[in-house]
């Protein structure tokens, strides 16, 4: 191989290696950028989550409230129909025991 020939491969083999160094550091630099950019995104998702998820808790309590004092009021007209029918049962064994006598 000749001199000239030589200096070309050399010359050739130089520009190719910071071609592909210069490819590289572009493609190190863009992926870098994506990832900040996702890290990003993703840290702005994770806030409006944790925001949703606060106001779902917020609802749910309330539901809770709601549905206790739901309950209750079922509870206290459960208890008011036992109550009538422990009377009007009182009244009727009362009854009884006076037609018995």
């Amino acid at each position: 191989m000749d001199l000239e020939t030589s200096n070309a491969i050399d010359f050739l083999r130089q520009d190719l290696g910071q071609r592909i160094t210069a490819v590289e550091d572009a493609l190190r630099g863009e992926a870098r950028g994506l990832r900040e950019e996702m890290h990003g995104e993703l840290r702005v998702l994770r806030e409006e989550m944790h925001g949703e998820l606060r106001v779902l808790r917020n609802e749910m309590r309330e539901m809770r409230g709601e549905l206790m004092r739901h309950a209750m009021v079922l509870t206290d007209r459960v208890r008011d129909d036992i109550r009538i029918v422990a009377d009007g049962l009182a009244m009727v064994s009362a009854k009884l025991d006076a037609l018995r006598r």
